[in-house]
């Protein structure tokens, strides 16, 4: 009977993150048969079905992802233009979230049908076109961590404090394709201290400035926009960020940059204790997904 009453009342929470994690936001997939592996280049109408799931935990508003099919020609396929091509999901993408219970939340899954396709004409043996659907959306991630605070930071009563103001701190990151992988503190007087993280691409697709809609201009690629929020213990500033002393964007060198920043403390904010951390950074990503499509000619 014990037994029993502690298997009902045991926790559910799994491991002691914030976050679910993972490096993607947006996945995609083509959904078996659409397109199919070949079709006859008379009267035989197909499909291409895609299924979208957001798997990373930033919300993503319906307009604010773009599907797009390339690799054939629209008129070729009974299409008119080349906007036949392009979609949007009929559902806001809602976050995959952990519970206060530690139990995951699926994200949105959603299914995008490009129907309609037929191709018109007429070949001689086959021809084989590389289907390539292109996802480009505005995608964010949060980054949490606690800084330490003492009341003697410089350690000259030789007295320890509950934390250590000097080192590298335990960084958690929300699922996304860009993540803070690293955050080293430091004591840089006797009422200021300075941090230094780094936000480093891990993801598959492609960076680019947020609102800009995966614009190749170079100025718009790998730019993301970083947000270190001020955790209200004193005056905070950062450099390398652009536009801002707290918030502004950044270009990615290599995939990764580095950010700092110091804290100068109020005095009433002295003493002994961890503050916690946030930063954002939003973007926008594009990935793409391929597969053969074979054309036959009909006897």
């Amino acid at each position: 009977m014990l037994s029993g009453c502690t298997d009902e009342t045991s926790s559910t929470i799994t491991g002691d993150k914030a976050f679910i994690g993972g490096k993607v936001g947006l996945t995609m997939e083509f959904l078996s048969g659409a397109p199919p592996e070949e079709v006859f280049d008379s009267n035989n109408p197909f499909s291409i079905d895609i299924k979208l799931e957001n798997e990373g935990e930033w919300g993503v508003n319906m307009n604010d992802t773009t599907i797009k099919i390339t690799g054939i020609y629209p008129s070729d396929f009974g299409l008119l233009t080349s906007e036949d091509l392009i979609k949007h999901p009929d559902e806001d993408m809602t976050a995959a979230q952990r519970d206060p219970q530690g139990n995951t939340i699926q994200g949105t899954i959603t299914d995008i049908e490009f129907e309609g396709l037929e191709y018109n004409r007429e070949i001689a043996g086959f021809v084989q076109f590389n289907i390539k659907a292109e996802n480009c959306f505005e995608y964010g991630t949060t980054a949490q961590s606690q800084l330490c605070i003492k009341e003697d930071l410089l350690g000259k009563t030789g007295e320890e404090g509950t934390c250590d103001p000097n080192g590298e701190k335990t960084m958690d990151n929300s699922g996304a394709p860009i993540h803070v992988t690293k955050l080293s503190e430091s004591v840089a007087g006797k009422d200021k201290i300075s941090f230094v993280f780094n936000v480093e691409h891990i993801g598959d697709g492609k960076v680019y400035k947020m609102d800009t809609s995966c614009s190749t201009d170079f100025n718009d690629r790998n730019k993301v926009f970083i947000t270190v929020n001020d955790p209200g213990i004193g005056a905070l500033s950062c450099s390398g960020l652009e536009g801002g002393s707290t918030s502004g964007y950044a270009t990615l060198f290599d995939d990764e940059r580095s950010i700092r920043c110091t804290i100068n403390l109020d005095e009433a904010s002295l003493g002994d204790y961890e503050k916690v951390l946030n930063v954002v950074i939003e973007y926008g990503y594009k990935e793409s997904i391929e597969t053969p499509l074979i054309v036959k000619h009909s006897e």
